[in-house]
């Protein structure tokens, strides 16, 4: 299977209209992704997840060798509030930066998290964004994660991308991958670990681990709703800024 051949049995054959075979890799066409595409009705029938589809992934240029991966859960509701449903709706920050920044206030907060996390203005040719689920599948509560189909091909994804390192976005993401890997003969050595409380009730963790040769990070969701108590915000906002210098440091 090539890696257009991947993305075709997730996200259709319209993947063909946006997408381009170099000789370093698939290059996406994020200007050719609006022309003419009409919603993917294939809904994946074997699979009882197929809730709202994530249209595609995204990236820039090349898709093998990228810099980082940042893996997310699954593709969340986004289709029926943008229009375009991509990772974390990332697309926009190309195509239309100023919509998508109006199109969540959450927005603005992701686009400053992977522009440090990169150290450039200019992160998207860096990174290769991923859910491990193709679909909202944990929208309506309705689908266990096992029941999922497409979480399966994750390792192939991982292989075809060839990160230099992957990032977990999220709890969720983190067990599901941690389980995957262990499935998959893997093992994990921890590098380093940290946390922070954010509440009287609860914290929330960060750890550099070592898999496959590869550094893996599992960080919180920090754009997500974390309820940080008044007492905890300036403590919580050291913990991101040393977590995503020390993420930093360890890809450039």
């Amino acid at each position: 299977m090539t890696f257009q051949e991947f993305l075709i049995k997730w996200y259709g054959k319209r993947v063909q209209d946006f997408t381009l075979e170099k000789v370093d890799g698939l290059h996406l066409l994020p200007e050719k992704i609006n022309e003419n595409q009409l919603p993917n009705l294939d809904k994946c029938q074997k699979c009882p997840a197929r809730i709202f589809r994530q249209d595609i992934p995204f990236w820039l240029g090349s898709h093998t060798n990228k810099k980082l991966m940042v893996i997310a859960q699954d593709a969340g509701k986004g289709e029926e509030d943008y229009g375009l449903n991509t990772v974390f709706s990332i697309h926009n920050a190309h195509t239309n930066i100023q919509a998508y920044f109006e199109a969540s206030h959450k927005h603005k907060g992701y686009y400053d998290l992977f522009r440090n996390l990169i150290g450039n203005e200019n992160f998207l040719a860096y990174i290769y964004f991923t859910d491990i689920v193709k679909c909202a599948y944990s929208t309506f509560g309705k689908v266990a994660f096992s029941e999922t189909l497409c979480k399966d091909e994750l390792f192939f994804e991982i292989q075809e991308v060839n990160p230099e390192a992957i990032l977990l976005m999220g709890k969720p993401a983190q067990n599901a991958f941690k389980s995957l890997s262990l499935q998959s003969g893997n093992t994990f050595e921890e590098i380093f670990t940290d946390a922070c409380s954010i509440n009287s009730r609860g914290s929330v963790s960060f750890t550099h681990y070592k898999v496959a040769g590869k550094n893996v990070f599992f960080i919180p969701h920090l754009i997500g709703n974390l309820h940080i108590a008044k007492e905890n915000k300036e403590t919580f906002e050291v913990f991101k800024s040393s977590l995503i210098t020390y993420i930093h440091s360890t890809i450039s």
